[in-house]
């Protein structure tokens, strides 16, 4: 084997292990980067979802009151009439 032919095989080598060294490292941050995004994305709906509940609670709390307030206006109306 001449030294031209030692100096190449030698790189190919390098240049194999560097790839795939630099595959496994692009495969390895972007299976990260998918984790976090799903981790922001559960919050961000956990969030969404949270607030959305509360406010729609807090609707129907109001047409309760709305909705009591009528029945003890119409139950008074009634208890009117019949006291004349």
């Amino acid at each position: 084997m001449t030294r031209s032919e030692s100096i190449s095989d030698s790189t190919e080598g390098t240049v194999g292990v560097a790839a795939t060294d630099s595959d496994a490292m692009v495969n390895a941050t972007c299976q990260n980067v998918t984790d976090v995004l799903k981790t922001e994305l559960m919050k961000m709906f956990s969030d969404i979802t949270s607030r959305l509940v509360s406010q729609r609670l807090a609707t129907v709390e109001l047409k309760a009151i709305d909705y009591d307030s009528a029945l003890n206006d119409l139950s008074n109306q009634v208890m009117g009439c019949s006291l004349h």
